[in-house]
């Protein structure tokens, strides 16, 4: 299982690296040459991110749901949505871009992935990031 979740993150970790090394190149320029050879406008000043989900504390909690949880993390959006599994938390509140306050949702014991889709539609996977008891 451990080699899963290292695995999971070094994925994670290339991907984000070169979505990162594309972004830079963007910023470098006014236009954009899409598929179709045609230039397209890029707003220079615009960072659309996965966001990172680097943790979440505490890591386990009540299969009933209702725990109180702070995720840290990396370019956070105001509008951003949180998942365990595939149920969405409830009270969420972030706090800022790097931490988010929110009460996880009922699930069935066991490790479920943490979520983090951004209104970019990208998201973040924090990999069997949350247990529940």
């Amino acid at each position: 299982m451990k080699i899963n979740k290292i695995k999971g993150k070094l994925i994670l970790m290339v991907l984000l690296t070169a979505f990162l090394v594309g972004l830079s190149a963007c910023k470098n320029s006014n236009t954009n040459q899409n598929t179709n050879n045609s230039n397209v406008s890029v707003n220079k000043n615009a960072v659309v991110s996965p966001g990172l989900i680097l943790g979440i504390s505490p890591n386990t909690g009540s299969a009933s749901g209702g725990t109180s949880v702070k995720v840290t993390g990396k370019n956070f959006q105001k509008d951003a949505k949180l998942y365990f599994g595939a149920k969405i938390a409830k009270d969420v509140v972030i706090k800022s871009e790097t931490e988010i306050d929110a009460k996880i949702p009922a699930g069935d014991v066991g490790l479920v992935d943490v979520i983090l889709r951004n209104t970019s539609g990208l998201s973040s996977t924090l990999q069997e990031g949350f247990s529940y008891e």
